[in-house]
């Protein structure tokens, strides 16, 4: 009797070893197939164990235990990175393990385009459905971020280089802004590398590059006209003559608080540093954050006699050296408006 039971007993643990191994190797094994792709949203300070279980209830793993035995054996405690975690085909809880150690999260495209003031590109940001956590408003008032090359700068405006951007869900103010940061300094020094360096006086350093920049960019959206349109601001600087630049009006108004309402004509007076109408030179820095087309072209602008141009009606500009051509030209735009008016 006693070689029965030790027989049977011999059976029965090996039994229960056959069926542990089963049991681990079904564990460890990938889900046979996910039904659709399935994000997961991992909370800051989420355990391994809550981790499991929000993972098997959404059928990303076969095994809450599964898995945290795979993370014992790797040694894995609280080094789970927050954030969301794309799931589109199924994986082993090794693989699923490996990705949220790594904080493989998944990525957003946000793009911001050309010519957006700070302001602007701070609502962008916060309208972009991200999640940003922290205040972007007090990170893009980081100048020291910019001041190896920018000393007078008290903002990041004009350095926020518009691209598109692939973000995490709940990133943080600072990591976006230090990343567009970043892209104008590859962008700007690629530039400059292809370049003999910055015009002369008055555009001398990276400050009065980017001012003259962002001026061309909110002047036309024309590829071909921006390195003329540069050339004309650069003719009118140095002849001391006003650049006359509208859109400076219309950031001197938002700085100033000033809602912008019918034309900006009525405008055109204001005392303001950053209007050009009413004060010579480049305005004193960037009015918004210009794109790399626009950047190149304030870095090798046009030579021409012309001082003036004006919208020619029908998207594009017409430039002329001399005033009295100006004024001509001035009279055809209004023709197009009458006739573009006209039922």
């Amino acid at each position: 009797m006693a070689r029965l039971l030790k027989g049977t007993a011999l059976l029965l643990g090996g039994g229960l070893v056959a069926l542990g191994a089963v049991w681990g190797w079904a564990a460890m094994a990938p889900p046979a197939a996910l039904p659709a792709d399935v994000i997961i949203v991992i909370p800051a300070g989420t355990s391994v164990t809550e981790a499991a279980d929000l993972l098997a209830r959404e059928g990303v793993i076969r095994s809450a235990l599964g898995f945290r035995l795979r993370a014992a054996w790797q040694g894995v405690s609280h080094r789970l990175q927050a954030g969301e975690y794309l799931f589109a085909e199924a994986q082993a809880p090794a693989e699923v393990l490996e990705r949220l150690v790594a904080g493989d999260v998944l990525l957003h495209p946000v793009t911001v385009p050309e010519g957006l003031t700070l302001r602007q590109t701070v609502a962008l940001l916060a309208e972009s459905g991200l999640e940003i956590l922290g205040d972007l408003q007090a990170a893009v008032r980081r100048p020291q971020l910019v001041s190896d090359f920018d000393a007078k700068a008290v903002d990041l405006e004009g350095y926020l280089f518009p691209d598109t951007y692939q973000l995490a869900r709940s990133t943080t103010a600072e990591v976006v802004v230090d990343a567009m940061v970043e892209r104008f300094r590859e962008v700007s020094a690629e530039l400059r590398d292809g370049s003999p360096g910055l015009p002369a006086p008055p555009i001398g350093n990276i400050r009065s590059w980017v001012a003259l920049a962002s001026l061309v960019e909110k002047e036309t959206a024309v590829a071909e006209e921006r390195a003329h349109v540069a050339g004309v601001f650069l003719n009118r600087l140095r002849l001391g003559m006003p650049l006359q630049c509208d859109p400076t009006v219309a950031y001197a108004l938002e700085l100033a608080g000033i809602p912008q309402e019918g034309s900006l004509s009525r405008w055109l007076d204001l005392d303001h540093p950053y209007n050009t109408y009413t004060t010579t030179g480049l305005p004193p820095g960037p009015i918004a954050n210009p794109g790399r087309a626009a950047l190149a072209a304030a870095l090798n602008p046009q030579p021409s006699q012309d001082l003036y141009f004006v919208a020619d009606g029908r998207g594009g500009h017409r430039f002329s050296p001399s005033l009295a051509e100006h004024n001509r030209a001035v009279r055809l735009w209004r023709s197009h408006r009458a006739e573009d008016r006209t039922p």
